[in-house]
């Protein structure tokens, strides 16, 4: 069940630390593994926008354009991409 701030107790303020957890997650294998298979799925979604849609510029961005944001709980990555003139950008993907 969720809590508020005032609820938490001083003990467990003090045992957070979620900058060792985005570690943990980094050096996890089976987090790099799905990691690499975001990293794929964006490379063919960018190549395909380039030459299907004559995207110009592709850009991943969210957890998976982080090195220590990709966590067991990142979804696919979030993909912003231009066609033609830089006015007209585009943006598709799921939040992570």
């Amino acid at each position: 069940m969720a809590r508020t701030a005032k609820e938490i107790s001083t003990q467990e303020l003090r045992s957070y630390h979620p900058w060792l957890t985005m570690e943990r997650h980094r050096k996890d294998p089976e987090v790099s593994r799905r990691r690499e298979g975001a990293w794929r799925v964006a490379r063919v979604v960018a190549e395909t926008l380039k030459s299907r849609y004559g995207a110009t510029r592709v850009v991943v961005f969210g957890s998976l354009a982080r090195k220590t944001g990709f966590t067991p709980w990142s979804g696919m990555p979030n993909i912003s991409y231009t066609c033609g003139s830089p006015s007209r950008t585009e943006s598709m993907g799921t939040s992570t």
